[in-house]
């Protein structure tokens, strides 16, 4: 049997729940924000106009995926990153467009620290990494070594097909947000 590498890369999208295109919104990041957000990391609204943050483990409003975002930078160049770096400074009256896989319905891949064929269909959270800078990944990973039928923000649904990818330490597994900002918090799916 082979092993699972370890080399976690956040949330990416897999394929949209009963078919169609996955796309995604525009958002902003306000100027100076403080905190690197990584591609694949989980994020939330701030409360002030469509700005958002990384979102803390376990959040019962997160908003979606970050896919990267476009910016004028300081110095006047249009900018593509597939990272937000803490305390970029923008142009004078512009904003950060912050591209976010925001569909409730999306279907994500993610690396578990470990998974169960027990686990599917359980809810779990995500656990924060360190992202990486030269490729803009996150290192954010499903945390499926606590899963539970309440309390936590993703559910598990599934391993995902890929050949040599295995139950145990490192497999990728399909999740879903059962816990979403645009669809609120159900009780006694996913928070309380």
């Amino acid at each position: 049997l082979m092993s699972n590498n370890n080399a976690p890369y956040g949330l990416r999208p897999s394929r949209k729940l009963g078919g169609g295109c996955v796309a995604n919104g525009g958002y902003s990041i306000a100027d100076g924000q403080v905190g690197d957000i990584y591609q694949g990391d989980v994020v939330m609204m701030t409360g002030t106009g469509k700005n958002i943050e990384i979102a803390p483990a376990g959040t019962t409003n997160a908003i979606g995926v970050f896919a990267g975002c476009n910016y004028i930078a300081a110095d006047g160049r249009v900018t593509f990153k597939p990272y937000w770096a803490s305390a970029t400074a923008l142009e004078a009256n512009t904003v950060c467009e912050a591209l976010v896989y925001d569909d409730p319905q999306i279907i994500f891949r993610g690396q578990a620290d470990t998974i169960a064929a027990a686990d599917v269909g359980a809810l779990a959270d995500w656990v924060a990494g360190t992202g990486n800078i030269k490729t803009g990944k996150s290192g954010a990973q499903v945390q499926g070594s606590v899963t539970a039928t309440t309390g936590k923000s993703l559910r598990i649904y599934g391993l995902l097909r890929e050949v040599g990818n295995e139950y145990g330490a490192y497999a990728e597994v399909e999740v879903m947000f059962a816990e979403h900002a645009l669809t609120g918090v159900v009780s006694g799916v996913g928070g309380d």
